[in-house]
């Protein structure tokens, strides 16, 4: 490659694509994005758990990440009647998926992030790859990177035996504003990322920015995700199929799960969690469903082509890694292209960190699927059990 800014093109434009271009373009890449939505994504309901190491790094290339954030200062165990069965000292740094994806785009910029743009195939030649999209554009690049999540178009083209795994239970996500549940319910919660167990099934709860700030409690948000074990087949396709007839495999958004699952889960929900935590999802008004999945692609490098985020590798959201993950991916990726500029050979510094990346997901999705089965299906999560403390990457 010649000595000059590497030109990377980044397929899809949500949080692993955003926060790719963010450190590429930092460390002195020319960088686009594609994205193939027409308009801005629009907020999933979903909150994140932001691991230290994101914040370090991204403070490191003059990013501060706290605008678009909450934390809270207690890891907390409820039970039947609201009762604390474990309360200890722990930070926590949450984010919406709303508030990170308007903090990322606004720092990056709509200059260089183009909408309607779908990929519809690559091309590798010794000069280096083409990425083309639907309309007849094609683009030469350095590096194209697939950011386009777990239904990756680029992992398709890439990896097309490599899928998403059903673990065997779905994630009922939501959010609830602050205000509208009782004041016995926000001093159950306050300060707190919040879990509970409800046989064989658990929820964390915890506070995440709305469309006004993060430190306006008017604005602050409650998010949960309530695990449910699923068979897979005729009840999970049913359930995945929305108000419309679609049947989506990987995620149902807001507004279009059936009114029916709906109302079985709010009753369960009365009978099975605490007051404050039925509460929380019962006033949510819109409420999405994810199936679990696990997914690693191996490896993450091909060619000049590399895949990051959830295009590369899916893990269970209890590890809180996810977004942290796609982050480590992008610096290190960085810092390999710089080696590159400085004279050291492509292929092998793409090798090198396709290891590396690799390594890092498998561990991801061991101790994912470890936390998963003690709450799932063998019900021995118990509170305070350091093997089931969120990781702390590093």
């Amino acid at each position: 490659m010649k000595r000059r800014r590497p030109r990377v093109v980044i397929v899809g434009g949500s949080h692993a694509g955003l926060l790719t271009a963010l450190v590429l373009d930092t460390l002195g890449c020319d960088v686009t994005v594609h994205e193939r939505s027409s308009n801005k994504l629009v907020a999933r309901g979903a909150g994140l758990r932001i691991q230290p190491v994101m914040v370090d790094l991204l403070t490191s290339v003059g990013i501060d990440l706290a605008p678009a954030s909450t934390f809270t200062h207690r890891d907390r165990h409820i039970g039947p009647d609201n009762r604390i069965v474990h309360d200890v000292p722990e930070l926590g740094h949450f984010v919406s998926w709303g508030s990170l994806y308007r903090f990322l785009l606004e720092r990056f910029g709509v200059a260089r992030y183009h909408f309607g743009e779908t990929c519809v195939g690559v091309d590798q030649h010794a000069q280096g790859p083409v990425v083309r999209f639907s309309g007849g554009v094609a683009i030469d690049a350095d590096l194209v990177v697939f950011a386009d999540g777990i239904s990756s178009s680029g992992r398709r083209l890439l990896l097309p035996d490599v899928r998403p795994v059903y673990a065997g239970y779905v994630a009922w996500r939501g959010l609830v504003p602050e205000v509208e549940v009782s004041q016995e319910t926000r001093a159950v919660l306050d300060d707190a990322c919040t879990f509970t167990v409800a046989g064989l099934s658990h929820m964390p709860i915890y506070p995440v920015p709305g469309d006004d700030s993060a430190e306006s409690e008017t604005g602050r948000l409650l998010n949960f995700i309530w695990y449910r074990n699923v068979e897979a087949g005729a009840e999970l396709d049913a359930l995945m199929t929305g108000r419309d007839g679609v049947h989506r495999p990987y995620s149902l958004p807001p507004g279009m799960v059936r009114q029916p699952f709906i109302d079985v889960l709010k009753r369960e929900a009365a009978a099975q969690l605490p007051r404050a935590a039925a509460e929380v999802l019962v006033k949510a008004p819109l409420l999405f469903i994810q199936p679990i999945c696990d997914l690693l692609a191996e490896p993450m490098a091909m060619g000049r082509c590399v895949l990051i985020g959830d295009a590369a590798a899916v893990t269970r959201p209890h590890v809180g890694a996810g977004t942290t993950k796609a982050m480590l991916a992008a610096f290190d990726l960085g810092e390999a292209l710089q080696r590159v500029c400085a004279g050291a050979d492509f292929d092998a510094e793409l090798a090198s960190w396709s290891g590396r990346q690799v390594a890092l997901a498998r561990d991801l999705l061991e101790r994912g699927a470890m936390m998963g089965r003690r709450a799932q299906v063998e019900g021995t999560w118990k509170p305070g059990l350091p093997e089931l403390s969120r990781i702390t990457l590093t």
